[in-house]
């Protein structure tokens, strides 16, 4: 459905850029003042809501509002980072931090 409007999937790429931007700044924001706990159910539930949206949408606009989503919640991985740090040993610490660059 986007064969003639190419420049659609230039602008749904640059889409998670920007949700990921809006991430940074309105995450770390609730991160700071909620704890970082709850920063990470707020990522991870934009993760989980974009996806959702991606996976069922019916047009071009509900993929690029999923894409918004899923962008915004990329800042997950900078707090997931700092907790892995903080709670596990030196040998899961670097399983764990195996696992998160693999995924």
């Amino acid at each position: 459905f986007v064969c003639d409007e190419t420049y659609i999937i230039g602008v749904m790429k640059s889409l998670v850029y920007l949700g990921s931007l809006i991430g940074y700044l309105a995450f770390s924001h609730y991160t700071d003042n909620y704890g970082r706990k709850f920063g990470l159910y707020l990522t991870g539930g934009s993760i989980c809501i974009g996806s959702l949206m991606v996976v069922y949408a019916t047009n071009a606009f509900w993929v690029s509002i999923g894409l918004l989503f899923v962008g915004m919640g990329r800042s997950i991985t900078r707090i997931t980072v700092m907790i892995i740090n903080e709670v596990f040993d030196d040998s899961t610490r670097q399983k764990c931090s195996v696992i998160l660059e693999a995924f």
